[in-house]
């Protein structure tokens, strides 16, 4: 019997430290910084999506302007790409940036790590078509509800 009790607390510890090892991951994929869509630059704080209406200097001495143009301390340059993070302690994360709109409540929101922001105005797409506030584009497709679509006007499966 002791030998059950040993196996259980064992398999109970195990299945705890999983859980906070898989929370600790989906916090840091949902952790804050600046991304580019469209051309604009953005940034996750606090669980919201902002649009960066200046450039920005980061405690690492990392620099990121209005276009997305990332400057290091050493004086290299790149340019922050589409998918791409810059966390706000300097580092670039590829990858780390998923995005798709979807209708919620009858509104178009864009959809940003999860974070829903509601879409205010008619935006313009990457490949040119533009979605407004209900969901329609210019191409003719109309988003509904319980569809997702991708930046680029296709609508996700």
């Amino acid at each position: 019997m002791n030998k059950k009790v040993i196996a259980f607390i064992a398999l109970l510890l195990t299945f705890s430290v999983s859980t906070m090892f898989a929370q600790h991951l989906h916090k840091a994929e949902n952790s804050g910084g600046f991304f580019v869509r469209n051309g604009a630059v953005y940034y996750i704080k606090s669980g919201n999506v902002h649009y960066l209406t200046s450039n920005q200097e980061l405690d690492s001495g990392v620099k990121i302007d209005q276009s997305g143009m990332v400057t290091y301390s050493n004086g290299t340059s790149e340019q922050l790409k589409n998918g791409e993070l810059l966390t706000f302690e300097g580092n670039v994360m590829p990858g780390a940036v998923k995005e798709h709109f979807e209708m919620k409540d009858g509104k178009l929101n864009i959809v940003t790590n999860d974070i829903y922001t509601p879409v205010e105005k008619a935006m313009k797409l990457e490949n040119g078509v533009a979605i407004d506030e209900n969901g329609s584009t210019t191409n003719g497709t109309r988003l509904l509800s319980g569809q997702k679509m991708n930046l680029l006007g296709e609508v996700i499966k």
